[in-house]
């Protein structure tokens, strides 16, 4: 089992790295911060404590799965199985040029994204465009959701609707895309890093890391360059969770929803090449991350 996310040493005695504790006014970039020991191992303990709950939650007897997850802390995954092998999306190997999504790719998952936005209720289309959309509508959402460790129950009933019509979104397209996603988005460090065995602790192989507020990537990492920096740490994501909200193969623009409370396993970091198109290949520090399966979760 890998090393726990809820338990970790300062970083150069300046506090714990949170990558998903900050304000961004982009929402392909995260804002890492150094926040206290304390208070690192504090949101740990609520999320831990919020997750038993959840558990608690679907033992309950006479319950609608509606009514529990309407009652959950975070929603639950619900991606449906992957039975073509050629649909997972594995991690590449470092050296492994990171190639842009393909015409086709784009528009197979535009395909999946119009048959579910098609069959949406208008209250959870209206919510997840709203999210998607409007900055400061992203912005707030997520400053709310990262105040409450990610646990919807804790926010105010307007928001968590809202919150919550945006999970059952997102749950509509896992349900029926039946593939993987490898997916990228960017972080800010403290530092400039030259050297991957100098992230953070926290971003360093064997961790868990939670993320509290819905996550915007990209399915091709040349996507990212207008926002990011130079110093800034791309997050490389193989999972099964989230939805394309994408566009199909004329537009330049792969982006992809993942849900809030997400737990990822970081597994790797490394410099990578990548391809952008119409340029010679570009090269960011990666750091790898894949879906974490904690045991007993229900699907």
């Amino acid at each position: 089992m890998g090393r726990s996310h809820d338990r970790i040493s300062p970083d150069r005695g300046n506090g714990v790295f949170d990558p998903d504790r900050g304000e961004s006014d982009i929402a392909t970039r995260k804002e890492g911060t150094l926040i206290s020991e304390h208070a690192y191992n504090t949101r740990a303990d609520i999320r831990s404590g919020a997750r038993e709950l959840d558990h608690a939650t679907e033992n309950l007897p006479g319950l609608t799965r509606a009514s529990r997850d309407l009652n959950r802390a975070y929603p639950r995954p619900t991606p449906a199985p992957i039975e073509n092998h050629r649909l997972r999306r594995e991690l590449p190997a470092a050296i492994e040029l990171r190639r842009s999504l393909s015409a086709r790719q784009k528009n197979a998952r535009s395909a999946t994204k119009r048959q579910v936005l098609d069959s949406m209720p208008q209250a959870q289309y209206n919510a997840l465009s709203a999210l998607t959309s409007d900055p400061n509508a992203w912005k707030e959402t997520n400053n709310a959701l990262s105040a409450v460790a990610g646990d919807a129950v804790e926010l105010d009933d307007g928001r968590c609707k809202q919150v919550q019509r945006v999970d059952r979104a997102i749950q509509r397209y896992e349900r029926e895309s039946g593939r993987g996603h490898l997916v990228y988005t960017s972080v800010s460090v403290p530092n400039a890093v030259v050297n991957p065995a100098d992230l953070p602790a926290t971003l360093q192989p064997g961790t868990v890391l939670s993320f509290d507020r819905f996550t915007a990537a990209t399915h091709s990492l040349h996507e990212l360059d207008s926002t990011t920096r130079p110093t800034d740490v791309v997050f490389e994501i193989s999972t099964e969770r989230g939805m394309y909200y994408g566009q199909s193969s004329r537009m330049n623009n792969s982006h992809h929803l993942l849900p809030r409370g997400i737990q990822l396993d970081v597994v790797g970091a490394h410099f990578a090449p990548y391809e952008r198109p119409g340029q010679q290949p570009g090269e960011r520090l990666i750091v790898q991350l894949t879906d974490h399966r904690p045991e007993g979760e229900q699907r």
